[in-house]
């Protein structure tokens, strides 16, 4: 067996099963219904989001992200706030995550992100909007205490016409097996940029393009900013500190030097 086909083999092994019969959707329409009790008549919808509609979801680190959105007076924080005291009250242990509330239901972690169209719609009337996205999304990132402005589907778009979900996928594999702090859409971006000059775009070159994202990992990583491809006012990269980073860092320099790819994913 090659280390493409062991590669292969691998990130096939941890795919993640979607569609409304799977665990994943199964929860979190569940938990959708609890939140509808929260929105009452301000709940204007809700989407899945994240790793499940990119494509880039793996089962040993599997959570859905739910895009919620409302039409609520107040602001952001306000909005990210009131829904995780109702997430207190009813008994579903909440935990701040980024512009998300993760829930743990069943074993699945369900990422719940607030979007208050409320607060889109009164800037949308004095011309403040212009020029942006009909999806421009509004929210409160609790560990950066601010609100962010950004376009969820222009992520999907861009995490999926990039053509890495293999080799994201199996960057997600490693940072579960390293047990390593690396949220999930800055992992998919880094990806993205460490392969961006790569010579060997398609799977048949896992191995090579993985070790050449470990590479990036020990030296461009901690230096090179990672921009949100929807606004460049947002820097990803921001989401960890220095020393966050360079224990991703040591973690591939440890692989790299491994020599069998059992050892480094599996």
């Amino acid at each position: 067996m090659t280390a493409d086909e062991y590669l292969q083999g691998t990130v096939a092994k941890y795919a993640v099963e979607n569609g409304p019969a799977s665990d994943g959707e199964r929860e979190a329409c569940a938990l959708v219904r609890l939140i509808s009790e929260w929105a009452g008549r301000d709940l204007v919808g809700f989407q899945l989001s994240g790793s499940y509609e990119k494509g880039t979801a793996v089962t040993l680190g599997t959570d859905v992200d739910i895009l919620i959105s409302v039409k609520k007076p107040g602001d952001a924080k306000e909005t990210y706030l009131s829904l995780y005291q109702h997430c207190l009250e009813k008994h579903l242990p909440p935990e701040t995550h980024g512009v998300a509330i993760r829930i743990t239901s069943n074993g699945v972690k369900v990422h719940i992100i607030p979007w208050n169209l409320d607060r889109v719609e009164q800037e949308g009337s004095n011309g403040s909007h212009a020029g942006k996205s009909d999806h421009q999304h509004t929210l409160y990132h609790h560990r950066q205490e601010r609100v962010i402005e950004t376009d969820l589907s222009k992520h999907a778009d861009f995490v999926r016409e990039s053509d890495r979900a293999d080799e994201i996928r199996a960057f997600k594999i490693w940072r579960e097996r390293q047990q390593l702090e690396w949220p999930s859409f800055f992992l998919e971006l880094t990806v993205i940029q460490a392969l961006a000059d790569a010579d060997n775009p398609k799977s048949e070159a896992l191995a090579n393009n993985i070790s050449t994202v470990l590479r990036y990992l020990t030296t461009d990583f901690l230096r090179l900013p990672v921009i949100d491809p929807a606004n460049a006012d947002n820097v990803v990269s921001d989401e960890l500190t220095s020393k966050e980073k360079s224990v991703i860092a040591r973690a591939a320099r440890k692989s790299l030097a491994m020599g069998a790819w059992e050892r480094v994913i599996w």
